[in-house]
C-alpha cells in the first residue's frame, strides 16, 4: 500500500473466484455510441470489439442444416402453420353449418322462451377451432 492507502496495481491480489485480477481500465473500449451520441465506455469483450451489452443481433443459420435446427427448436405444437389453420377454417364452418341446422329446426316454444328471457330469437353462432400437431411435420424430420 502507499501512502495514500490505495493499493497500487502490484498489490491487487487474486479474485474470490481464485482467478487472478486485471486491470480493466487497460481493457479496449468498446466505442458503440450510446443515446447522447458518446462512445461507450465499457470495456469490450475477450476477443470481440464490443462490450457484452453491444454486442449485436445474430444474423441467423446459413446452412440448412442451421435452418432446420431452428426450425426444430422453435417448434411447439403448429397451430400457426398455415396447414392446420386452414384444415381449423374447414373444422370450424362445417361446426357452424351444423349449429345453424339445429337452431332452425327449433319449434315455437323456443323461440317464446328465449324471447321471455330476453335473448335474440337466433343467436349468431361463431365456432373457432385449434389444432395442433403432435409432431414436427414429416418433411422436417430426417
Amino acid at each position: 500500500m502507499n501512502s495514500d492507502n490505495k493499493p497500487s496495481k502490484s498489490h491487487r491480489g487474486w479474485l474470490k473466484n481464485g482467478n487472478p485480477s486485471g486491470d480493466y481500465t487497460m481493457a479496449p473500449r468498446c466505442g458503440a455510441r450510446n443515446r447522447q451520441g458518446q462512445p461507450c465506455r465499457c470495456p469490450a469483450m475477450r476477443g470481440k470489439r464490443r462490450c457484452r451489452l453491444h454486442g449485436g443481433k445474430s444474423t441467423g443459420p446459413r446452412t440448412k442444416e442451421g435452418i432446420h435446427r431452428i426450425r426444430c427448436a422453435s417448434w411447439k405444437d403448429g397451430s400457426r402453420s398455415a396447414r392446420l389453420q386452414s384444415e381449423a377454417k374447414v373444422e370450424a364452418q362445417r361446426h357452424e353449418a351444423e349449429l345453424a341446422m339445429l337452431v332452425r329446426s327449433a319449434d315455437a316454444t323456443t323461440f317464446q322462451v328465449r324471447a321471455m328471457l330476453g335473448f335474440p330469437l337466433l343467436p349468431r353462432v361463431k365456432v373457432r377451432y385449434l389444432k395442433t400437431a403432435k409432431q414436427l411435420p414429416a418433411e422436417w424430420r430426417r
